[in-house]
């Protein structure tokens, strides 16, 4: 039997009182790509922080290439160069171009020469289509192009798993389908990787197995169709209908149907919903946008908008 990948054992992490995750047991073979769904704060993140041992574990263990990574004594450095880790947030360094954000890692931590490293930097930026943009400095570019260099910078150092946090949720819309396009090329070449992502229809696309976290719990995991077509848990089902009824309402806004103060009520309940589900920045633009046709319907002294808008 061929040892998988990346194994998790029972794993527990907690903040102060606050459970994060529980019993958290998950395989993945090699070349296989899994995706992490659920609610806000469901646990995805910190399970990725964990694997990358950012996060230190409570109790259980992790097991990389059927070593455990979370024992005593082990050096989370070593483990890190076998892995790279992609979050929401850039986190380029802005006093440097871009093929010195790629190559700094490379060179510092992993003893690469400088040619190199360039000459890899070159061509990776060269594979996703940035080749113009080597001497660039990171806010000469655009938020797509930004998320892509920074997938190439944990892709230069050769790692054989990839973790992904929330890659696409701080992209506007027309920006997120360049970013999942390189993950998908990642995976057409067999890399391994672990994706927390609120886009299900890139989740079912991409994914060998589906994970559905809630309240720090895999509640239930399986081949995209099934958790999609068929889920078993009701609480997946109710996730996945917010998810249909969330769409539906970005659909509407696009589509600028604003016509009664019924539709307009039901707008601000889809709309924490949304907050629930996914509270990315491009939501809330789009909610901020709409928020003067319910003023406009509302009149001056029933706004019934929500705190914050």
């Amino acid at each position: 039997m061929t040892t998988p990948k990346l194994e998790i054992r029972g794993l527990w992490k907690a903040f102060e009182d606050k459970e994060v995750l529980r019993d958290v047991h998950l395989v993945v073979d090699h070349h296989e790509v899994v995706c992490l769904i659920g609610s806000s704060g469901s646990g995805k993140s910190t399970l990725l922080k964990c694997v990358n041992l950012l996060v230190p574990v409570d109790n259980g263990s992790i097991l990389l290439d059927g070593a455990d990574i979370t024992a005593p004594g082990v050096n989370a450095n070593q483990v890190r160069e076998q892995m790279g880790i992609v979050f929401q947030s850039f986190n380029l360094f802005p006093h440097m171009n871009i093929i010195d954000n790629i190559t700094l890692s490379p060179r510092k931590v992993h003893g690469i020469s400088r040619s190199q490293a360039e000459d890899t930097a070159r061509d990776l930026l060269e594979r996703f289509g940035l080749s113009d943009k080597v001497t660039e400095y990171p806010d000469r570019l655009s938020g797509g192009e930004q998320q892509r260099v920074a997938v190439i910078r944990a892709l230069a150092t050769e790692p054989d798993l990839m973790l992904f946090d929330e890659v696409t949720s701080a992209l506007d819309p027309e920006l997120v389908a360049e970013v999942l396009d390189v993950i998908r090329g990642l995976k057409s070449a067999g890399m391994t990787m672990v994706i927390a992502t609120h886009e299900m229809g890139f989740a079912r696309d991409v994914a060998d197995q589906v994970c559905f976290l809630d309240q720090g719990r895999i509640l239930e995991h399986g081949p995209p169709k099934q958790i999609f077509s068929t889920p078993e848990q009701p609480r997946t089902q109710q996730f996945l209908q917010r998810i249909i009824d969330a769409t539906q309402y970005g659909v509407n806004i696009a589509q600028n149907h604003v016509n009664s103060l019924d539709e307009t009520q039901e707008r601000l309940r889809m709309f924490n919903l949304l907050v629930e589900i996914a509270p990315n920045e491009h939501w809330r633009k789009l909610y901020l946008l709409d928020v003067q046709r319910q003023r406009s319907l509302l009149g001056p002294t029933q706004e019934g908008k929500p705190d914050g808008a």
